[in-house]
């Protein structure tokens, strides 16, 4: 049974089967992130979280094409 974005279910039961566990790690950084981040003047920067959510929604949508059923983030990736 699929479920769309690529989430597979074992036994056409309603519950994923996570005993094979499938983790993507983003390592790219948020929408208009200065980098390197010691170099950088942050006056004039502005965090976007729209761009930012919509970057991330893109990345979990590649993550889950390629088998992950579990994707994370940096703690502070999402700019609040």
């Amino acid at each position: 049974m699929s479920l769309g974005a690529g989430l597979v279910l074992a036994n056409n039961t309603s519950t994923p089967d996570y005993n094979n566990l499938t983790v993507a790690l983003v390592r790219s950084a948020p929408v208009n992130w200065p980098s390197p981040i010691l170099n950088k003047n942050w006056i004039g920067v502005s965090l976007d979280l729209d761009a930012t959510v919509n970057y991330g929604v893109e990345l979990i949508g590649e993550a889950a094409s390629r088998g992950a059923n579990l994707v994370v983030f940096p703690e502070t990736w999402f700019p609040g």
